[in-house]
């Protein structure tokens, strides 16, 4: 009963938020800037301080500081892990633990951290170079694939067992890319940065369940608590807008990975207790990610003015012409030749009064 509970206010949360489209302003969504370098589009409209558009080193230095960052990371990262891997110690081994059943050995996840690094600070790079648009969408669409592969990770327990996983992973890359480079302005943009929220928000909701699931098997351990907690802030942290918060946050993944495979426990073994993975929760979890991606998205969506929906707003020859909520009104240059009752029916401006209006 719970379960359907559940997942009942989760598809309730994600319809309001869907509705909550109907509002946007289509009008009012601005021109896409254009690369100083290649010179194509962009998914972003003019920004001062970006791409050229005033001072814009501050910027630059930014990305390309966190892309050294996230090389650092990813190298360290790539070290500890094979080092570890290659010079077996149970007492720095860290296990992830499935169901309170499936023991797994964390390299593979480590791993998948360091990759998630590198191709990040990739993506970092061809966004200095070239800019958020079409031709930076197959170097995103690597990043977010990393995301998915982390995921699923999560779900098996630490290793992949999925024969199918790998097509389900190339048709995913080939529909993010596909539709990223088909889709016209401003829905290639929305659709490259909703469906990576979708992910974004996955990882904080899986980060976040593991934490917790953690904290409840094992009270007394506060390094695998913290352990937990800093992937929790640090995947918090790359949502973030901001870009230097990458040259934070990998650090803090190297860090962790260090401590997962160096640093030895007084505990019999260091383990992290992954969130369980029955059906009904993976629906919610998977609702709620595409709830809080299409929220995300939408906030950043202009809406219609109010007073466009209110029956008491005065209709004049400016608020039809500029607003363009008739067109054909505009055609004419008299407001006497065509009164409003000929468009909108009944108890409008008769034809050649121009003193009254339309409630």
């Amino acid at each position: 009963m719970g379960h359907c509970v559940a997942i009942t206010f989760a598809l309730l949360f994600l319809l309001i938020v869907l509705g909550s489209y109907v509002t946007v302003d289509n009008q009012e969504i601005p021109e896409h800037d254009f690369s100083k370098f290649t010179g194509y589009p962009t998914w972003h409209p003019p920004i001062d301080g970006m791409n050229g558009k005033g001072n814009d080193e501050q910027s630059a230095t930014t990305i390309l500081f966190s892309a050294v960052m996230m090389i650092i990371s990813g190298y360290l990262i790539m070290k500890w892990t094979s080092r570890s891997q290659n010079n077996y110690n149970k007492r720095k081994m860290t296990f992830f633990i499935l169901n309170d059943d499936k023991t797994v050995p964390t390299f593979g996840f480590d791993a998948l951290l360091g990759v998630y690094s590198l191709v990040t600070a990739l993506t970092g790079i061809m966004f200095l170079w070239v800019d958020v648009g079409k031709i930076w969408a197959p170097f995103g669409a690597l990043h977010n694939a990393v995301e998915l592969v982390i995921l699923v990770n999560m779900h098996y327990g630490g290793r992949i067992i999925s024969n199918t996983f790998l097509g389900i992973l190339s048709l995913y890359i080939m529909l993010n890319t596909g539709l990223s480079i088909f889709l016209t302005w401003p829905y290639d943009a929305l659709w490259f940065k909703t469906q990576g929220l979708c992910l974004d928000w996955s990882l904080v909701i899986q980060f976040t369940r593991t934490y917790l699931n953690t904290k409840k098997h094992i009270k007394n351990d506060a390094a695998s608590v913290f352990h937990i907690f800093g992937n929790i802030v640090s995947t918090i942290w790359i949502y973030d807008a901001s870009s230097f918060t990458y040259a934070i946050s990998f650090p803090v993944y190297a860090y962790f990975v260090y401590l997962d495979t160096q640093a030895i426990t007084v505990l019999p073994r260091k383990v992290i207790h992954l969130p369980d993975t029955n059906h009904w929760k993976v629906a919610v979890v998977t609702i709620l990610s595409l709830t809080l991606a299409f929220l995300t998205t939408r906030l950043g969506l202009p809406s219609i003015e109010e007073g466009y929906f209110n029956s008491s707003v005065v209709l004049t020859e400016e608020t039809l012409c500029e607003d363009k909520l008739e067109d054909k009104f505009c055609e004419y240059s008299d407001w006497g030749k065509l009164g409003l009752g000929g468009l909108y029916g009944d108890g409008g401006v008769s034809g050649g009064d121009d003193s009254k209006t339309s409630n």
